[in-house]
């Protein structure tokens, strides 16, 4: 049977088709799963339903909201993909694109890269150098909602904290964004905004993502050379997905490398991959595998995290499930026992290092809104 390498890359750009919103700086983040979801209010009408339906709201909603900062001063907010672990966003607050953090919801911080950007939309993906968060928002399944109907989006609540504020639709307007006119279809919103509220997701009453909170300009008489009057609006969750679709597979999450090579094994006394390779440069060498043609003298993994793995593709799914930075740990056979293995997850040999240079040319405008035709992003 034919070894195959057992690291698997990031997702690329089709993947952002899907959405999902959902320590201290150094600390390394782990996968987490998402949170559960709580119970729906048992009444409505009251204010303690109302209360209770928010609380429910912003607990499932806060665990895919990131609070973007530079050298700890918070500059807007960001949504995580889902199961993809990059960052949504607006373009407007990040100025230069360089030393930028995001912190999420268990206080963990990680630095991101500027990867593509729309200047027209105010819209920007951020990837994070290493950990893969796996909380999140799904995106709205109905069309942007009705004039006069009451959205929801996030504020900051003091220090690191995030609070629900409710918000009107005002409209669909034409904006005048960062490069020009934007096309019809922006959703005006009948409130100011600070400017750390830029990136936020607005979502609806279930918790679903409508659109993201963006700058604009009003446009008036004079057009393009009339000052600037800004206008709080979200772009739609159609727009958001054609921005998406431009974005190039080079914007991607670094891959985790665990640093073997290995066979399915069911023959032996235990069920699992046999490790054949072991680079003396890799976490799994640091951590004692033991690799080789010899049975006898080689190792069989189990499980990864008490997950079973019985070929190279389950085990390649399992450690691509991480991000670089993450430990996992392994059930291991080998010597005639069991034992268990906590290995780091770094990157491949040969990986270019993350980008700190200048970012990226922001990409052509999208001038028109597609029409939403599915549930996420």
């Amino acid at each position: 049977m034919i070894a195959r390498t057992l690291s698997k890359g990031a997702a690329g750009a089709a993947a952002l088709l899907s959405l999902a919103l959902g320590s201290s700086a150094g600390a390394e983040p782990q996968a987490r799963p998402a949170p559960p979801r709580g119970p729906a209010s048992a009444s409505s009408g009251s204010p303690d339903a109302a209360a209770r339906e928010d609380a429910a709201a912003l607990e499932r909603a806060r665990q895919g909201v990131v609070l973007l900062e530079r050298k700890g001063r918070i500059l807007g907010l960001g949504t995580v993909l889902a199961k993809d672990g990059r960052i949504l966003t607006a373009l407007s607050p990040l100025s230069s694109g360089k030393e930028l953090d995001a912190r999420f919801a268990d206080g963990s911080v990680v630095r991101v890269q500027l990867a593509h950007s729309d200047p027209a939309w105010d819209l920007a993906l951020l990837v994070p150098e290493s950990g893969r968060w796996a909380a999140g928002l799904a995106a709205a399944r109905a069309p942007v909602a009705e004039t006069g109907s009451t959205l929801r989006s996030f504020s900051l609540a003091g220090r690191n904290k995030l609070a629900l504020s409710r918000v009107a639709v005002k409209g669909q307007s034409t904006l005048r964004g960062g490069s020009g006119e934007l096309a019809p279809g922006a959703l005006e919103l009948a409130r100011r905004l600070q400017p750390t509220e830029l990136g936020g997701p607005i979502i609806d009453d279930a918790g679903a993502v409508v659109a993201v909170l963006a700058k604009a300009c009003a446009t008036g008489t004079k057009g393009a050379t009339a000052p600037c009057a800004r206008a709080a609006y979200g772009v739609p969750v159609s727009t958001v997905k054609a921005f998406l679709r431009t974005v190039p597979a080079s914007a991607a999450m670094p891959a985790p490398w665990l640093g073997v090579q290995g066979v399915a094994d069911a023959g032996g006394p235990a069920r699992g991959v046999r490790v054949l390779v072991v680079p003396p440069e890799s976490q799994a060498a640091g951590a004692g595998l033991r690799g080789g043609a010899d049975p006898s003298g080689s190792d069989v993994i189990i499980a990864v995290d008490d997950l079973p793995v019985a070929s190279p593709e389950e085990l390649a799914a399992r450690i691509g499930a991480h991000g670089v930075g993450d430990r996992v740990e392994l059930l291991v056979f080998g010597g005639d026992k069991f034992r268990r293995v906590t290995v780091t997850l770094t990157s491949g040999p040969g990986a270019a290092p993350p980008k700190r240079a200048n970012p990226p040319a922001p990409s052509p405008p999208i001038r028109r809104p597609l029409p939403i035709d599915d549930p996420g992003y």
